[in-house]
């Protein structure tokens, strides 16, 4: 069997605005978020069939039909093939809560199938089959442009689209910062991104928080226009609304929610991580996810194995 591991980091979102065009490649969305250190890694085996193609599709180490690895083997045209197909993904942040785990998976799926198979492509080739597949399951718009700029720092997507069309620029923070964050529950995006009406809404008021912070490119501006806009929005929850308001009272004012999802990230200076862990846990009793990582700097890459903690 050939095989191949990949790792694509998770990608916080903290405010978007959809652009929405005839040609796929084209649509994708401006806006501004965190790439983590930590996401989905993927272990892909493959080896020839007598008998047609077959796929097991693994996810945390339990069978799971995924529409994205489904996706991706049709646009590879590896569907109806003679292989014998094997996937196995691990996520080490909670899905559908606003970390970008469908784009994380659809790039690191397409390269570890791509290496696996022998399939000769380039990186930006590799990526915008990932962004088709995105924006047709309709699990995202501008996550993998995002995360395959490989940026750190606060992450903003200045122009929309696929890889290769889209611009990604950032703002610098300290690298002892972390982005320490919190979920609940997951919400589908589906069916926000099908409702034109809210994403002409979005659209809107997404643009006027990219042009507050491309007059103002701090940290402190960026969390206070990404918080109005999660008001503003109608995503933001009670629980999360106090939550937020308790970091506030602590001093920690640089947190917003999650987009899409019941989630918030804050960042975090080194030397104000324990206390903030404290509050979070006196706060949060047994309610809630808490992930702790860094801001990853390097994108997407292959592995030379696959650790599974």
């Amino acid at each position: 069997m050939r095989v191949a591991y990949a790792f694509s980091p998770a990608s916080i979102s903290s405010f978007f605005s959809p652009h929405i065009v005839d040609n796929p490649l084209e649509c994708g969305a401006i806006g501004g978020g965190f790439p983590l250190n930590v996401g989905v890694r993927v272990r892909v085996g493959v080896e020839d069939s007598s008998n047609g193609f077959s796929l097991v599709s693994r996810v945390n180490g339990r069978f799971f039909d995924s529409f994205i690895v489904g996706k991706v083997l049709e646009l590879l045209g590896v569907v109806g093939a003679n292989y014998h197909v094997e996937v196995d993904q691990f996520i080490d942040v909670p899905v559908g809560c606003g970390y970008g785990t469908s784009g994380a998976s659809a790039i690191a799926v397409t390269m570890a199938l791509c290496k696996a198979l022998g399939f000769k492509k380039t990186f930006i080739e590799m990526a915008r089959i990932a962004h088709l597949v995105d924006y047709y399951c309709g699990t995202g718009l501008g996550t993998v442009s995002g995360v395959c700029g490989g940026v750190g720092g606060v992450r903003i997507i200045v122009k929309p689209g696929g890889p290769g069309y889209a611009i990604v620029d950032r703002i610098f923070i300290p690298n002892d910062c972390y982005i320490v964050s919190v979920a609940f529950n997951p919400i589908d995006k589906r069916r926000f991104l099908r409702d034109r009406s809210f994403l002409s809404f979005i659209e809107v008021l997404g643009r006027r928080v990219l042009d507050e912070v491309l007059r103002d490119p701090s940290v402190e501006v960026f969390f206070k226009c990404c918080r109005d806009f999660a008001l503003k929005s109608g995503f933001m929850t009670a629980r999360l609304k106090y939550l937020l308001d308790v970091l506030d009272s602590a001093g920690f004012n640089l947190a917003t929610q999650n987009m899409i999802g019941e989630a918030i990230h804050i960042l975090v200076y080194k030397e104000d991580l324990d206390r903030v862990k404290d509050i979070l846990k006196f706060h949060l009793s047994d309610d809630g996810i808490v992930v702790i990582a860094g801001v990853d700097d390097r994108g997407p890459r292959y592995l030379d194995g696959l650790m599974v903690s």
